[in-house]
């Protein structure tokens, strides 16, 4: 890929591809590092190690101690609570599922904003590929979108009519975990079920109109929502034993 020039590598990332004989070449010349070493001294010095360095060996877990240090220190949350990742893992809903609603979670979904900072050549523009929006942020790529919050909206009246949809029911949802009650129709299912199963049927429209060029319709994404829902639905009738729909009656008379 690297070769035709099918992704970008960074600086740092480039030179190891170049032989030691053309490092001295070309705009950006460097001193090639011929002898298969790494440096540790910047990371050790980080670590505070330097100043009291002993002969004994350092345990793992002081090492992963001194590791952590600034990321405790630093700013950055965590999307969810130790208690809400344990209950995400127990969702009654497939990996697809739970790979797109885990990237949800980190901001790393690959929205168009994100595509064009990771591919530039393939997407020059930020732009939203279905209402032609300025800028397509995870906010935007996920329900800003009339068209998809008409997806959201359908959906949410069939099993969480008793609340109407807000952006902040949504984001409740999607990025804390915090579903609201369902009614027993059409399927009684997990909300979690209703909502990642929503969530990934929208991510593989967008994806199928960013990479295969086909039209986004709300009405398609419907119903594949509806699909995968009573996919799950039987996936659960027959865990627990039950047949996924009526047995035929047979008569000895």
């Amino acid at each position: 890929m690297v070769r035709h020039n099918s992704i970008l590598l960074s600086p740092f990332l480039v030179h190891p591809f170049i032989p030691a004989c053309y490092a001295h070449l070309g705009p950006n010349p460097f001193k090639p590092d011929l002898t298969h070493g790494i440096d540790a001294t910047l990371f050790i010095s980080a670590l505070g190690l330097l100043a009291g360095i002993s002969s004994s060996t350092m345990p793992s877990k002081q090492l992963r101690c001194l590791c952590l240090q600034d990321l405790t220190s630093s700013t950055y949350t965590y999307p969810l609570t130790a208690l809400a990742w344990k209950k995400s893992w127990v969702h009654p809903v497939s990996h697809a599922c739970s790979n797109v609603w885990y990237r949800l979670l980190h901001r790393k979904i690959p929205h168009r904003s994100l595509l064009n900072r990771l591919i530039p050549s393939y997407f020059p523009f930020d732009t939203h590929s279905i209402c032609a929006a300025p800028s397509d942020i995870l906010q935007h790529f996920l329900y800003d979108c009339t068209k998809k919050w008409l997806v959201w909206q359908t959906v949410w009246d069939e099993y969480f009519r008793l609340l109407p949809l807000t952006t902040n029911q949504l984001q409740k949802a999607l990025f804390h975990l915090e579903f609201p009650p369902p009614i027993c129709c059409p399927l009684p299912v997990s909300p979690a079920i209703v909502v990642g199963y929503t969530l990934l049927a929208l991510w593989r429209a967008t994806w199928h109109l960013n990479f295969n060029n086909q039209p986004f319709a709300p009405s398609n994404v419907i119903q594949s929502t509806r699909k995968f829902i009573r996919q799950a639905y039987r996936e659960e009738l027959f865990l627990q034993g039950c047949a996924h729909r009526v047995l035929p009656l047979f008569s000895l008379n």
